[in-house]
C-alpha cells in the first residue's frame, strides 16, 4: 500500500511540475498574476459539490468534527501562494524556489517532533538527497538577495511542510475528496479575494492561453491536490513530502523542452538524486507504531469516525 502512496504523490508531481508551463504559457497570451490565481481558485468549485452529491451529510460531519486541520491547512495554502508571489518579484525565483525546496527536510523533522515516525540515518539520507538534488538541479542562480524574499521564502517552506503534516491530521476524520473540497475551498475564498487586490485581473487570449489557464487550474491544482492527498493518506506528511519533490525535475525538464532550455548535466545529476531520496522515503520514513501504520494504510477508517491516533500539534 506504500507503493501506491508513492504513485499517487508521484503523480501529483508530476501535475504541479506542469503548473510551470501552463503558467508562462498564460502570461505568454496576455494573462497576469491576478488572473492565473482566479483560474486556481475557479478550478476548486467543483469540489464543493461532492458536499451536496449522496453522503454529504456524512462528510459535512466529518468536516465538523476536524475542522481545525482543514482551516489550517488552508491558511497554509495561502501562506504557500501569497509569499511565493511576493518573493519572486523581489528576488531570483530560482533562489526562493531553492530556499522552499527545504521543506521536506522540516517535514521530516515536523514528523519526528510530534512522533509520528522514527528518525533514523536512512530517512536523514532521503531528505539530503532530495534537498541537494533540488540545489542542484537549479544551481546557484546569480543576482542580489533580498531579505525580505528570503524571509518569506523561509515563511513559504515552513507553510509547505505544515500544510503536509496537516494534512495527515485531516485524513485521520476525512477522506481525501473531502479534505481536498474543505480545505481548497476555504483556501480558494482567500485567494480570490486577494488576487483582485494584486492587481486587476487580465484573461488569456487565444485557444492556447484559454488551454493553458484551464489546465493550470483543472490539472496542477483539483487533480494534483486529490492525488497528493490520497498519498498522504498511505505514507504520511513526512515521506509524500520527501517524494513530493520530484515536482522540480518535471519543471525543469518541461521547461527544457517547451522552451528550447538545454538538458544540463546538473539536471541529469539532480534528478538522479531527487528520485533515489524520493524511493527511499517510504522505506525511510516509518510511522512510529504498528497502529500509526495500519491507519496510514485504511482510509476508510477515517471516514468512520475514528478518532486521531497521531497527536495534534495544535
Amino acid at each position: 500500500m506504500r507503493l501506491v502512496g508513492f504513485a499517487w504523490v508521484a503523480f501529483a508531481a508530476v501535475c504541479y511540475g506542469l503548473l510551470g508551463v501552463f503558467t508562462l504559457l498564460a502570461y505568454e497570451h496576455d494573462a497576469n498574476v491576478s488572473g492565473v490565481t482566479i483560474a486556481r481558485t475557479l478550478a476548486m468549485v467543483p469540489l464543493l459539490v461532492v458536499f451536496a452529491i449522496p453522503g454529504g451529510a456524512a462528510r459535512r460531519a466529518n468536516v465538523q468534527a476536524g475542522w481545525r486541520p482543514l482551516l489550517a491547512m488552508a491558511l497554509m495554502f495561502t501562506t504557500m501562494v501569497g509569499t511565493y508571489m511576493i518573493a519572486v518579484s523581489r528576488m531570483s525565483p530560482a533562489l526562493v524556489t531553492l530556499i522552499i525546496y527545504t521543506y521536506s527536510i522540516l517535514a521530516v523533522l515536523g514528523s519526528r517532533a510530534f512522533g509520528w515516525s522514527r528518525l533514523g540515518r536512512l530517512a536523514l539520507v532521503a531528505a539530503a538527497l532530495t534537498v541537494g538534488g533540488s540545489a542542484i538541479t537549479i544551481g546557484f542562480p546569480a543576482g542580489s538577495s533580498d531579505p525580505i524574499a528570503i524571509a518569506l521564502a523561509m515563511v513559504n517552506a515552513v507553510a509547505t511542510a505544515l500544510y503536509f503534516l496537516f494534512a495527515q491530521v485531516a485524513l485521520r476524520t476525512c477522506d481525501p475528496l473531502t479534505t481536498s473540497a474543505a480545505a481548497s475551498g476555504a483556501a480558494g475564498v482567500l485567494l480570490f479575494a486577494c488576487a483582485f487586490l494584486i492587481d486587476q485581473p487580465a484573461w488569456p487570449s487565444g485557444r492556447t492561453g484559454l488551454a493553458a489557464a484551464v489546465c493550470v487550474g483543472l490539472v496542477s491544482t483539483l487533480i494534483a491536490n486529490i492525488a497528493l492527498l490520497r498519498g498522504i493518506g498511505h505514507l504520511g506528511g513526512a515521506s509524500a513530502a520527501v517524494v513530493s519533490t520530484t515536482d522540480i525535475v518535471v519543471v525543469i525538464t518541461t521547461m527544457a523542452f517547451v522552451f528550447d532550455q538545454p538538458i544540463t548535466t546538473g539536471l541529469v545529476v539532480g534528478a538522479v538524486s531527487i528520485a533515489a531520496g524520493a524511493a527511499l522515503a517510504p522505506v525511510a520514513l516509518i510511522p512510529s507504531t504498528s497502529r500509526q501504520r495500519h491507519d496510514l494504510r485504511d482510509d476508510r477508517s477515517c471516514s468512520a469516525g475514528k478518532r486521531p491516533s497521531d497527536r495534534l500539534p495544535f
